[in-house]
């Protein structure tokens, strides 16, 4: 502990100072290197689905049929439960398709990621996008 509170601080201290003297001379340090500006990097483009097209995106992703997910999205927004026992075999492989954190996040509302490069695929083509460079990374769908 004695070690922590007065060594630690002290060598802090002291690469500071040191890094302070060798930028202060014009922002260039001692050793003749220059230094060049960082450019922000944006985020990939993201599209976020809604409605018909969700539905099967996630149908992509989790190999069940788009009417499969539109019922267990029915089922989980009424908060009921599944009549049938297909529906509830259904719904399960639906779950763990997406994974515990997806799932919930998705049953409350929020929008999750789809990684699937087929999911991927469909949304370009759905928004009319080229597979080039204007193409979307990422894609999140909404219930």
């Amino acid at each position: 502990m004695n070690v922590r509170n007065r060594i630690v601080p002290s060598a802090l201290l002291a690469a500071t100072l040191l890094s302070g003297a060798a930028f202060a001379a014009g922002g260039e340090p001692q050793d003749g290197t220059t230094l060049k500006p960082v450019r922000a990097v944006a985020p990939p483009p993201q599209k976020i689905f809604r409605g018909h097209q969700a539905d099967r995106l996630l149908a992509l992703e989790t190999g069940v049929r788009p009417r499969d997910v539109q019922m267990i999205e029915t089922t989980v927004a009424r908060n009921a439960r599944y009549q049938f026992g297909w529906q509830q075999k259904t719904g399960t492989r639906f779950a763990e398709a997406l994974g515990p954190e997806r799932y919930s996040a998705w049953s409350s509302g929020h929008s999750i990621q789809l990684y699937s490069p087929a999911v991927i695929e469909e949304a370009n083509r759905m928004a009319g996008r080229s597979p080039g460079s204007d193409a979307f990374d990422r894609v999140a769908v909404l219930p």
